[in-house]
């Protein structure tokens, strides 16, 4: 599945790095994608789904 993150949307809650820091980082305040491009896997839906902002959108 192919990732996207809207840096205006988040507010750096940091969710995403906590629950996937593999595919999810931090940088100045704001979630960063360390891949665009990562396997269907529980770790990235739940970050995915943790986003508070809906931040992170994906389309295969």
């Amino acid at each position: 599945m192919k990732l996207s993150l809207n840096s205006v949307t988040c507010i750096g809650c940091g969710l995403c790095s906590d629950i996937c820091g593999e595919t999810f980082g931090m940088k100045d305040g704001k979630a960063i994608l360390k891949k665009k491009v990562c396997e269907d896997n529980g770790r990235e839906k739940e970050a995915i789904i943790s986003c508070p902002t809906n931040a992170i959108s994906v389309s295969k």
